[in-house]
């Protein structure tokens, strides 16, 4: 199985080879999981939760997306 990344490809052209589409939101991953080793972030983390995410205080490094992926992300 081929995986795709976004409607904006997948429906741009024809795709003969594709036989199935899997709904990501179905499994409600967590989209962000704080561990010792890091963050985890989940395939449909959005980049809203990346900006409201509080790091904890001993993280050295902060979460800092770009505005451009933000005004990007969609609601």
């Amino acid at each position: 199985m081929r995986a795709e990344h976004g409607g904006t490809r997948l429906f741009s052209a024809e795709q003969p080879e594709l036989r199935r589409l899997v709904e990501l939101t179905a499994p409600h991953w967590d989209p962000l999981v704080p561990r010792e080793t890091g963050l985890d972030i989940g395939a449909t983390c959005a980049v809203r939760d990346l900006h409201a995410f509080p790091p904890p205080d001993d993280w050295i490094a902060g979460l800092r997306p770009t505005s451009s992926a933000s005004a990007s992300s969609p609601p």
